[in-house]
């Protein structure tokens, strides 16, 4: 049995900015700081390891532990309407060829599909859920399994 996880956002999707503007909504709503992350350099980290950045960033201190998860709850919660907004604008969209391989995969008995991403779960589904592709992915490592990439993807398998 072979075990192939799929980050999503640049390899399933592309989701327009959305997760970097939920981001700087959550900060903003909490640190009174405006577009937090055209400051900072995002791409290739966990979620959790962006927010703590971002709110570090903002407020001059490391997040509580009761103000990360206030964070992340705020992201999720900003997630879907970003997402829309990006759908709407049509800056959301599947990477070309990759519904193809995934149907190929998925009709395998000797692969498993998962997911294997810095995102938080939740986050994770949400930004899926426009593409139709959320139904190949039944298991996975997320960013809120752990913020080191390693211990993340050994949660999916």
């Amino acid at each position: 049995m072979k075990i192939i996880l799929f980050d999503i956002d640049g390899t399933l999707i592309k989701a327009g900015r959305a997760g970097f503007r939920g981001l700087n909504r959550a900060i903003k709503d909490m640190c009174g700081v405006d577009d937090i992350c055209s400051r900072l350099q995002l791409q290739g980290s966990p979620d959790k390891e962006n927010f703590r950045t971002a709110f570090i960033q903002a407020s001059g201190k490391k997040p509580t532990a009761r103000q990360a998860r206030e964070l992340e709850r705020r992201y999720v919660a900003c997630l879907p309407k970003e997402v829309a907004r990006s759908v709407k604008s049509g800056n959301y969209f599947k990477v070309k060829g990759v519904e193809k391989l995934l149907k190929a995969l998925s009709r395998r008995k000797d692969v498993l599909v998962g997911l294997g991403t810095g995102n938080l779960k939740a986050g994770a589904f949400i930004k899926l859920k426009p593409s139709g592709l959320t139904r190949y992915f039944v298991f996975g490592g997320y960013g809120c399994d752990s913020h080191i990439r390693s211990r993340m993807l050994r949660k999916a398998v």
